[in-house]
């Protein structure tokens, strides 16, 4: 299985921004999952889990890790995108296998029904 390394997240304000600009995405009862083409190099993830979600840092660990574990999982298959995933605050009580089938379900409609937008303009170097 892949690892997360740094090749496989966005890390900064910019990567982020930039999939906020112009996002396609899908979502659900404990997610939102905001996707944005990076000119079919690897997919990246993003997360932001908020205190809002919960306020323990064991229980936002645990949702990111869940995440973290499905995106690995399905990472060559979502080639060309930028992910970020926002959990919802009912992503707190609910179990580790509800997590992951939501995210599964994300992840399906980015491999199976959503496109990438069509760039206006091509990135600047």
């Amino acid at each position: 299985m892949p690892g997360f390394g740094r090749d496989a997240r966005l890390t900064s304000k910019a990567d982020y921004d930039r999939v906020f600009s112009d996002a396609t995405g899908t979502g659900n009862r404990y997610f939102r999952v905001l996707g944005r083409s990076n000119g079919g190099q690897s997919a990246r993830l993003g997360l932001i889990v908020s205190r809002k979600v919960d306020p323990r840092a064991v229980g936002r660990n645990r949702i990111k890790r869940l995440a973290r574990e499905t995106f690995r999982n399905r990472r060559d298959r979502l080639e060309g995108w930028d992910l970020v995933v926002l959990a919802r605050p009912t992503a707190r009580h609910a179990a580790n296998a509800d997590l992951r089938d939501a995210l599964e379900h994300c992840w399906r409609r980015f491999i199976n029904g959503a496109r990438p937008p069509k760039a206006a303009h091509s990135p600047k170097a």
